[in-house]
């Protein structure tokens, strides 16, 4: 099996496992509700891999579908801080939604920063660990029935061999979703190799 016919390939992955508001018990238009009780100011918390930046990716599909221009920006354990370019989006961002993906990683001057210059912006969600001084729009801890749903989804020929797996990974990972679903990559691809 290459690679690309791998079915928890990132990209696969990644396209076919947009967020499902209903896996958290809400709907789309309930957090948009709250989104704009919150003044379109907020953050989305979570342990690594739970599922914030994928959230985050379908926020800019929500936003997009209405018309609304957003600036993206990512940061993680490599990219701890924001670039003059990024810097400038942010202080160019009147009538924009800043979406700022790891916004925990910056220093709290950094984060500051983010904040003031955002005041023009449409609005500013950022993805975070914990909580911050930005109101929290939902907080994300998957539980292992969301693993099973995500895998028979991605792979339901596969699902019956992997399942088994699934509570020593959830342990081994700490419920990290992502890094449980590389296991079943590189599960599959072992398989495969035999």
């Amino acid at each position: 099996m290459t690679a690309r016919d791998n079915p928890f390939a990132t990209d696969r992955a990644e396209r076919l496992l947009r967020f499902r508001s209903e896996w958290i018990g809400s709907s789309m238009s309930e957090l948009t509700s709250r989104w704009e009780k919150l003044h379109r100011r907020a953050a989305i918390t979570g342990r690594h891999g739970a599922g914030k930046s994928t959230l985050l990716d379908s926020w800019a599909t929500h936003l997009g579908v209405q018309n609304q221009p957003v600036t993206r920006l990512f940061l993680n354990r490599d990219t701890r801080t924001l670039t003059p370019d990024q810097w400038h989006a942010i202080e160019d961002c009147h009538g924009k939604t800043i979406l700022l993906d790891g916004e925990g990683h910056l220093s709290w001057k950094e984060r500051r920063k983010v904040h003031q210059l955002s005041q023009n912006a449409a609005g500013l969600l950022v993805t975070r660990h914990k909580k911050g001084s930005l109101p929290i729009l939902c907080h994300l801890n998957p539980d292992i029935e969301i693993l099973h749903r995500c895998v028979r989804k991605l792979a339901p020929e596969e699902y019956p061999s992997l399942a088994p797996n699934f509570p020593r990974w959830w342990k081994q990972h700490r419920g990290n979703i992502r890094d449980i679903l590389l296991e079943c990559y590189d599960s599959i691809t072992r398989c495969h190799m035999q």
